[in-house]
Order: structure tokens, then sequence, then C-alpha cells
């Protein structure tokens, strides 16, 4: 059912920074539903490109730390009144999300079932604790790993697993004389516990001597179940354990920072060679080949694991990049362990064009064996790297300490001797950076893997990836995409879009006519609604084109346009109600005229998808019978609905 369609303007008009936040319907005071308190009234905002540049800017905004998620959907329910956001558009450094882009306050197209929401790392008290309650880990074959417990007050009580994590876990390891963690592990994996649960939000910094010492919410407060009881692996007398257990989750926090921020080489048939791109701030930017030499080039290479620098070549020869320059008048001696130890201007401080880029080419190393025991899984909903357990084991790496270009990005599965780690597939999701063009949508990512010493200052193996989307009708891989938008590494191809069309009853656009021959009350006009099953909300659909026909063929030379390049040709006739804001569009069209002497029409319907971030793409229909052309949009099929006939 397509959900009711609205006419939605976007104002310019100066907005209320300091309108009141909150998040609603959750025990937590850092997570829920976002509500803005506006004329009076709290008013929830629409999860239209929702995305953590967002949610990072609400969870500052709260104080409430750094943005962990930013659920869509309704994730904490729906809530009631005025709606006030729609299509934030936030660059993560806003004090306040009102000062983010947006549609306009009260301008949307939704309904409170799209209500956003946040997930904030909270912080937490630091009050004192008894440091010498006794620790055990419970419900496992090995003494060194299993369910968390603390003994206290006389009573064992387990600890919660929210945002448990690997430092946590190294504690608890450390504190048994276990040695290092391996895995920290949620969702109650070696079993549900009973009795109290004593900790929640712990959070240690690894080197406490007590996981008591860690700051936390305070003995027996909490907002769990024991569903929810931590686990720890250590590296103890018995790691067989990692392999019987299946699936778990496991996190990190080693996020990057300027000094390890991700580094990739773009626009090469080689993963060793390209245009030197960093990830910093959440975006893909590249590097002025100001001062850039050999030393520079061999830090590039020593920290991608491709070993020696053949080459430092300048004036972008792999290709002019886009979005921000990172990095000029770099300096490197050769021995730092990363591009960003070296001297450099500060971060986007620059005087240079991408025609500057610079890249290296590296001699290849082990990454290709890596890659070459990789799989690379594109789905509707998800993309999905497999890798071999055991070249990652022999290769010496962890193959639990993966994470994606966001290191917080770290849940893996285990399946056919793989170690599985999966992305959301939308823009922005853990990083993941979207790019289109006249025929495919591209969204890449890279997965980072540690070595098993857990030495900080050897640097991450990484495994680029690329999945391809057709976005219209016989679009072939061969010779459209450029190599520059699939970078390097493992790539591959998923299904393109499906689009539909419906006939209506009503203007509320609610309830719909069965597929096949229609039968329409005398007088009524079309009330027609096409969209499409897109998941990405950066790709919104354009309704392009609707004509009539009398005959089922779509190419009969008498054609009869309602709407075409994205305007009505008649708007006495023909009223466009939404068109390039979301994964569906709507109009309605009295055409008497049009069938008195026959006895039946054919609706024929072409749908565009366009990337809304960085363009505009509802259609700007300046005349009574002005037309658009769409140059950042893709047609998909022709839909077509009928016959329909109306009754006496």
């Amino acid at each position: 059912m397509l959900k009711e369609c609205y006419l939605t303007t976007t104002t310019t008009e100066p907005t209320p920074t300091n309108a009141p936040v909150r998040l609603a319907n959750s025990p937590s005071p850092c997570s829920g539903r976002v509500e803005i308190f506006l004329n009076g009234q709290w008013g929830t905002v629409c999860d239209d490109i929702w995305d953590l540049n967002n949610a990072q800017v609400v969870c500052q905004q709260l104080g409430c730390g750094r943005a962990v998620s930013a659920p869509q959907a309704a994730q904490f329910g729906q809530g009631s009144g005025p709606i006030w956001l729609d299509d934030v558009q936030c660059r993560g450094n806003e004090s306040a999300i009102t000062e983010c882009a947006h549609q306009g306050f009260g301008s949307h197209n939704c309904r409170h079932g799209e209500d956003a929401s946040v997930i904030c790392q909270a912080t937490t008290t630091t009050e004192p604790t008894p440091t010498n309650a006794p620790v055990r880990l419970a419900n496992s074959s090995s003494p060194c790993s299993g369910r968390v417990e603390i003994f206290l007050n006389g009573q064992w009580g387990t600890v919660c697993d929210d945002i448990w994590d690997l430092n946590n876990a190294q504690v608890v390891c450390h504190q048994l004389g276990c040695g290092r963690a391996v895995s920290a592990l949620h969702q109650a994996q070696f079993g549900q516990g009973s009795g109290p649960i004593w900790l929640d939000n712990v959070q240690c910094r690894g080197n406490e001597s007590d996981i008591t010492e860690c700051a936390h919410q305070g003995f027996g407060s909490h907002n769990c179940g024991h569903g929810e009881d931590a686990s720890v692996i250590c590296q103890g007398p018995n790691r067989t354990t990692l392999m019987s257990i299946s699936p778990f989750t496991a996190t990190t926090t080693t996020e990057p920072t300027p000094t390890n921020a991700p580094v990739r080489l773009v626009n090469s048939t080689s993963p060793c060679s390209g245009r030197v791109e960093i990830f910093h701030n959440g975006q893909w930017g590249t590097v002025c080949d100001d001062l850039w030499d050999l030393n520079d080039a061999q830090v590039v290479c020593q920290q991608l694991g491709c070993g020696r620098a053949v080459s430092a070549p300048q004036a972008a020869q792999f290709g002019q990049g886009s979005g921000p320059i990172w990095l000029d008048d770099v300096q490197c001696r050769g021995n730092e362990s990363a591009i960003t130890d070296c001297a450099h201007q500060r971060f986007g401080s620059h005087d240079c064009r991408h025609a500057e880029d610079a890249s290296v080419i590296c001699q290849v190393s082990e990454q290709q064996t890596l890659l070459q025991a990789s799989q690379l899984i594109c789905s509707h909903d998800h993309l999905e790297v497999g890798v071999r357990l055991d070249s990652l084991l022999s290769s010496g790496l962890d193959p639990f300490s993966g994470h994606m270009a966001e290191s917080y990005c770290s849940s893996y599965r285990l399946h056919d001797s793989k170690v599985w780690y999966e992305v959301d597939r939308w823009s922005g999701s853990c990083g993941t950076v979207l790019e289109t063009n006249r025929t495919h949508a591209i969204y890449s990512n890279s997965l980072f893997f540690y070595h098993q010493s857990g030495d900080t200052s050897t640097l991450p193996k990484v495994i680029p990836f690329s999945c391809v989307y057709p976005l219209e009708i016989n679009a072939n891989l061969t010779g459209i995409i450029n190599q520059d938008l699939l970078g390097q590494g493992l790539s591959g191809s998923g299904a393109r879009s499906t689009a539909y069309i419906s006939l209506y009853r009503d203007s509320r656009f609610y309830f719909s006519y069965q597929p096949g021959w229609v039968t329409l009350p005398a007088g009524s006009p079309l009330y027609v609604g096409v969209f499409s099953d897109e998941n990405d909300r950066s790709l919104v659909v354009v309704l392009e084109d609707c004509y009539i026909t009398h005959t089922t063929n779509p190419d009969d030379p008498m054609r009869f346009f309602l709407i075409q390049g994205g305007c009505p040709v008649n708007p006495q006739q023909v009223s466009v109600l939404e068109n390039g804001n979301s994964s569906r569009a709507c109009f309605s069209a009295q055409i008497s005229s049009l069938r008195d002497t026959n006895p039946y029409i054919i609706l024929h319907c072409r749908l565009s998808l366009c990337n809304r971030i960085g363009n505009t793409c509802v259609p700007k229909c300046r005349s009574r019978r002005g037309r658009r052309s769409v140059h950042i949009s893709t047609q998909l099929d022709l839909l077509t609905i009928g016959p329909i006939t109306w009754g006496q």
C-alpha cells in the first residue's frame, strides 16, 4: 500500500537553533525517538535520509557522547503531533540538529511510522566501587571463557552487554590470569544467567586491574534482561572454544582517528597502486602532490601491506578524485606507521586542486592472497564479505578483529569455515560511500583485520570491496562501470530495483485496485501511484513520463501525454502531488476528454532513480507546459496498467 502523498515545499527562512531536543520512549536518557519542541509542541523527525551524521549531532547536543546507531522506521515507537523535520542532512559538526540542512519546519511527506531515533554511547558514572569483588567465567568448558559473573552482597550476578567491548573483556581476562582478550560476546552467548545484573554500561580503558574499577552505571543499576548477559573469550588454555560458538558478535573500540585514519588506493587494476585517499570525518578525500616523494609513498605502501614503494606519481596520474583534499605538503621520513603521522598542513588545509592528486605504485604483496580467500555477496539489503578462517590465521591475523571503515561496525558470524562481516546497503552506513553514474549505483567500503599479537603499532590488513547495482534494464558491467568508481579489491554486482504502479480509489491513495481490467465510477479521475523497492533513501523515484494509449502497445504512435519530463502537460487536468522526494510518486488526472469515443484506455509511465545527495531531484516546472530533462537520474522499466474504463 502506497502511503498518502503530500505536496512538499522547502523553505529557507531562519530556523530556531536553540529548539529543545529530547529522546523519548526509552529507559535510557541517551537513546530513543528524537523529538523537537517548537511552537509550543513536541514533534518528531522523519527518517528520510536519516544517518549517523544526523544522530551524532543529536547525541552531542544532549551530552550523550558518540552516536552508535541511527534507527529508522519508528524503532522506539511512533510519536504523535507534528513532524517538524524531514530530509535532515548534517555534516556531523553542527551544535544543534536544527542547524542542519532540512526541508523547513513542518514540511514533510512522512508519517509517524517513519519517526527517526538515535542510540548514543552514553557517558557513565565513575563513583567508587568495591575493587575486590570476585569475578568468574561461567557455563563454559574452558576456565578462560564464559559468561562474566561478579560476587557482590553475597550473590553472584551478571554484567549487561550494553557497550560491552574488547577493552572490558581485556580487564576481565587479565584479572583472571587468562592472558589477552580475543572476543567480547553479547546476547548471552554462554547462556543466560540468573540473579541480579550487577553492572551495565561498563567502560574500561583496558589497563584497570579489576572490572569494578571501570566506569559503569552503579551496582545494580541497569535496563537489561539476562538475554543481554556479557561474556568473554580469553587467550587461555583452551582457544578451541572460538570455533564452537556461531553466530556471535564482537565489537572493538579502535575507531578511526587522524593518526590511524583508513587509507585506500583507487582507480587502478592493482590493489597496491592508485590514487591515495584517506577516510576522515566520514568522507574519503585525496592528498595533494606538493612535496610528494618516494618517502611519502613508502609510508602509504607499508600502511596498506603492499611492500616497498616503487614510484610516487604526481599530477593525478591515476585520475582526479572528488570530495575534500585532506592533506597537503606531506613530508615523511619513511619510517612512520601511517601517512597521517607525517608532517603536513592540518587536515583540509591546502592550496591544491584534484589535478594535483598524489598516487603511489607499490610492490604487490600478500594482500592479493587475502583477496583470493575472500568472497563478496551483493544482496538487496546488505553487502557481505566472507574470508576463509585458515587464510586469516596463516597470515597471522585475528579473524574476529575485523571492522568496516567505521570501526564500531564489527559484527560478524561464522559459516562454511569463513568469518562474515556485513553492512547495510545504504549510503553512509558504516562509512559506505555511494557513487552513481548514468547506469549504476556503486557502494564501496573496506574491511580491516588486525594481527593476532594485538600489537597496536602493527598496521591492519585492508580488504576494499565494491558492490555495483544496475539502475536500468539491460545494463552490463563490462565497459560501463568506470574503474574509478569501482576502486580496488573485491567487486561484485547485485540485482536492480523493481518499480511498480497502482491505481487508487480516491485522493487519499490508501486503497488500490487489483491489477487487470479496472472499471472506475463515472466521472472519477485517475489516482495513480508509482514506487520502487529501493532501500537506499538517497535514491529517490522521479516520475518522468506518463501517457495514454487506446491499445496495449506502448509504442502506439497515438499517444496522449499526461506528464512529460516530470511535469504536467496540462496542469488544469493533471496534478502531481509528490515527485522526486522519496521512493514513491503520485498524481491525479481528469481525462474525460480522452475517453468519450473509446471503450478503454491503457496508462504507461516511466520512472527514474535519482541520487538526491548533492543533486536536485524534484522536477522544476517553471511554466504551464514546462518540461525537464533529468541528467542525473537513470530510467527504469516502462510500467503499464489497464485496461481502464468507466461505469455508466
